[in-house]
């Protein structure tokens, strides 16, 4: 266990067309999980497609990541949702990949004391979430990317790894959805998307 009250994770969410990131502190205080997502966001484009080049992609991603680390050490894992291709999808695995290893060696060198990272497929915590909340409803309702919102998910479900809780057995009511909700709208530095909220919030959460 770390000697500071609370333990801090990077989650990643690599997509086609742009790269989330979502860095969450957390600790367990009087057995009750507590979190604070510290920022989130999209960096893009980053590789549209490998015949157009890697350089310049590439420097807006280690650009932004050698940014996020030095504000925000020390970071003590490192979690991402790695590519499965699913049919013929083109290069798309080939540069999800390749952002993977860029980040993973780049979080690994910097000094920000990183004590595990991990690749995970997005049925490990899907299936596990799915039983809180609906994600495709919660998708519609926030102003920001679902990128940004699984990439906190994600950082959310090694916390609770590492403290040995349940995943997602802390999302409760529709209030810890709420709050979830508010935390990456308030602490996101992308642009907001025009949404249409709809009455269907409230069956984010699942019974």
């Amino acid at each position: 266990m770390l000697d500071r009250k609370f333990i801090r994770v990077i989650g990643h969410d690599p997509g086609s067309r742009n790269y989330a990131f979502s860095v969450v502190d957390a600790r367990i205080h009087n057995k009750v999980l507590q979190y604070r997502i510290l920022k989130c966001g999209i960096v893009e484009p980053v590789i549209p497609a490998l015949k157009e080049g890697l350089h310049s992609g590439l420097l807006r991603l280690i650009g932004s990541l050698n940014s996020i680390l030095g504000e925000f050490k020390p970071i003590d894992y490192f979690i991402a949702e790695r590519f499965i291709s699913r049919g013929l999808m083109g290069d798309i695995g080939e540069r999800t990949n390749i952002m993977l290893g860029v980040s993973l060696t780049l979080t690994s060198r910097s000094k920000v004391g990183l004590i595990g990272s991990s690749l995970i497929t997005a049925s490990t915590w899907k299936n596990q979430i799915k039983s809180k909340v609906d994600l495709k409803r919660l998708y519609k309702q926030c102003s920001r990317t679902p990128h940004e919102i699984d990439a906190s998910f994600i950082a959310l479900y090694k916390i609770c790894v590492h403290f040995g809780v349940k995943p997602f057995s802390f999302i409760t009511s529709l209030n810890h959805i709420r709050k979830f909700m508010e935390e990456v709208e308030e602490n996101s530095i992308s642009k907001p998307r025009k949404i249409r909220p709809t009455e269907g919030f409230n069956q984010c959460f699942v019974h």
